[in-house]
């Protein structure tokens, strides 16, 4: 469980594997309480870079915003090692993307559940980051169940000077939670390990 604290972060969570990102192999990840994981360190920055950022981070961001989660709402992270979790999984990389006989070794899951907003704790959004590896390959899941409207918000990845990003294209955050490239409301999947080809729309 992250920590109660505005523009916080959860400490160093090893990984039980390394994560191929577009190329870099990382044995750490930090879920920062404002919606987004980065590796190398915490990122504490509540307003959003808008991707491309051409930065010096490595970021994945499910819902990058101003998230408060002093008084109410949680974010918890679990790695998982389980067969059936890991076979779901597989099958779900699978069904994406057929031609690579793909299966899960591990899985990390981060979840923010019902986080409100700084400025409008009212407010409560839930949403997931899914990563999952085997085999030197990587995939990225995002998944939104009630995402409250929020102004200075981004959704996607991006990576150092940009040389891989994507921006999920919705005008509201509100309809992150009608929107998907795999055909499952909620749900985004991209492929991280080196290529993103395709990550805009599945077959």
């Amino acid at each position: 469980m992250s920590p109660r604290s505005d523009d916080g972060s959860s400490p160093l969570i090893p990984l039980l594997r390394p994560f191929v990102y577009f190329g870099r192999e990382y044995d750490k990840i930090f879920v920062n309480n404002n919606g987004d994981l980065t590796f190398d360190s915490p990122l504490y920055q509540w307003y959003p870079y808008y991707f491309p950022a051409y930065s010096s981070i490595d970021i994945i961001a499910p819902l990058w915003t101003d998230i408060y989660i002093y008084e109410k709402g949680t974010i918890s992270y679990r790695k998982v090692t389980d067969a059936r979790l890991l076979n779901r999984a597989s099958r779900d990389i699978n069904k994406y993307f057929p031609i690579l006989n793909f299966s899960a070794t591990w899985v990390f899951i981060a979840t923010w559940d019902k986080v409100p907003y700084y400025g409008n704790r009212e407010a409560e959004s839930t949403f997931q980051v899914v990563l999952v590896s085997g085999k030197n390959m990587s995939f990225t899941l995002m998944h939104y169940d009630f995402i409250t409207p929020t102004e200075n918000a981004e959704s996607g990845f991006d990576t150092i000077n940009s040389t891989n990003f994507f921006s999920i294209p919705v005008s509201e955050v509100a309809n992150l939670s009608y929107t998907s490239n795999v055909n499952v409301t909620g749900r985004w999947v991209f492929r991280v390990d080196n290529s993103s080809e395709n990550n805009g729309v599945m077959n």
